[in-house]
């Protein structure tokens, strides 16, 4: 498990205009997870995953993944959001 910021910002913009599915497949891939993992833990495809993850870059206007991540979440994920994430699907 990685350390989350626990400090909200107003920067919640970059995260609302992603669909619940792209900021999961998101929130899973800045944990570390590569695609198949991801499309296994959401019972989707990998090619799937990779395509929600793929659509969340362009709609950030991010250089690749990990970037996008850093847009979405970085200032305003919260630990309890983090707990949610890995109750829904322990590792």
């Amino acid at each position: 498990m990685y350390n989350a910021p626990t400090m909200r910002s107003a920067s919640n913009i970059a995260v609302s205009i992603l669909t619940a599915r792209e900021r999961q497949c998101l929130l899973w891939a800045g944990a570390g997870k590569r695609d198949r993992d991801i499309a296994s833990l959401l019972s989707i495809s990998e090619k799937t995953a990779s395509g929600y993850i793929e659509s969340a870059v362009r709609k950030l206007n991010a250089r690749n993944r990990t970037h996008a991540w850093r847009i979405a979440f970085e200032d305003t994920l919260s630990d309890t959001e983090i707990r949610d994430l890995d109750d829904e699907k322990r590792w």
